[in-house]
């Protein structure tokens, strides 16, 4: 067999080669803070109280106010042009402790986890506080004291399901919250006990331990 007969045999594959590569499919990983502006806290007080700007997010008790965390997320940026469709790939939700103070996983003999919802709070205020959720997400931490630590969430379905309702969603917002999460008295030995995680402030020197999504996507 000759050398020229050789490369009209080779020439077919790597046509289909180029066309493959053609419609591979180009996926793009993205890396967003939460929003300061958005996110917060707040305390089941009476009436409750919205803190909505500190370099922490507490969650658990507060002179024995049940404290629920809030994350907001923008992503407008990776929103597909017209006719086109998002495809989320993976999503995956990471904040770091700031702290951990007196007993907030097992006071009073009780085991707890930080629980995280998928909700739609727009700016954040005390209805939101037990706001009806969209999703529960899993639990995302189940001790604390180490501080700096990372924690981790695969949020990747509950955020492929809601992007599915509507086709305007520009933000994916969150709720932290220990199980058992209810008001205690003043005596109570979770009076003061939370979990502390840094919000989306600047954080000076710890600015890399502000929560973030990471999300690898593309456009159908």
């Amino acid at each position: 067999m000759n050398k020229k007969y050789l490369l009209y045999l080779a020439m077919p594959f790597v046509l289909a080669s180029c066309g493959k590569d053609k419609d591979t499919i180009l996926s793009k990983t993205i890396t967003i803070n939460s929003d300061k502006n958005l996110d917060g806290y707040i305390l089941n007080s009476s009436p409750k109280t919205v803190k909505d700007v500190d370099s922490r997010l507490k969650i658990g008790w507060d002179g024995g106010a049940a404290s629920r965390a809030f994350l907001s997320f923008d992503i407008s940026a990776i929103l597909p042009g017209a006719g086109k469709t998002l495809v989320i790939e993976r999503a995956v939700l990471k904040v770091y402790e700031q702290n951990t103070n007196m007993l907030p996983f097992n006071g009073e003999g009780v085991t707890r986890v930080v629980e995280t919802y998928l909700l739609d709070y727009g700016t954040l205020d005390a209805t939101d506080f037990d706001r009806t959720t969209i999703d529960n997400c899993g639990v995302i931490a189940n001790w604390g004291y180490n501080v700096l630590e990372e924690h981790t969430l695969n949020v990747l379905q509950p955020v492929v399901t809601y992007l599915k309702t509507a086709s305007t969603i520009s933000k994916l917002q969150f709720r932290l919250q220990f199980t058992h999460n209810e008001n205690v008295a003043a005596s109570s030995t979770l009076d003061v006990a939370m979990w502390c995680i840094y919000s989306g402030e600047d954080q000076g020197t710890y600015n890399s331990y502000r929560p973030l999504l990471e999300i690898t996507y593309h456009w159908d």
